[in-house]
């Protein structure tokens, strides 16, 4: 009987070594798909929480988001992503006495 048990026991972990070193490995995580560099992350603080914040920068597309923990709450607050490069394109435009006489942006 403790033989039979024995050699059961030998036979799955056998059978589980078997499929824990030829397994399917397509399901892997990848956080580094050629856009690793393109994120700068910045720490700072909110005055009108006592969280800290971490904004993310994606330098590819020009948003600008952020991430905070809720400590309380055990959870994860983010703010939606604002695109920077529409707000600098929108207030690079010359306004009011400049763009009367012609002195706005370079190139325009």
């Amino acid at each position: 009987m403790k033989s039979t048990v024995l050699w059961c026991l030998i036979v799955l972990n056998a059978v589980l070594l078997g499929m824990l070193i030829f397994g399917n490995r397509t399901n892997s995580a990848r956080a580094d798909i050629g856009r690793a560099d393109d994120y700068i992350l910045i720490p700072g603080e909110v005055s009108i929480a006592p969280a800290e914040v971490v904004y993310v920068l994606d330098t590819t597309s020009g948003k600008l988001g952020a991430i905070s923990y809720d400590d309380i709450n055990h959870n994860l607050d983010t703010m939606p992503p604002i695109n920077l490069l529409g707000l600098l394109k929108s207030s690079s435009a010359p306004t009011g006495a400049a763009a009367a006489q012609g002195n706005g942006p370079v190139g325009r």
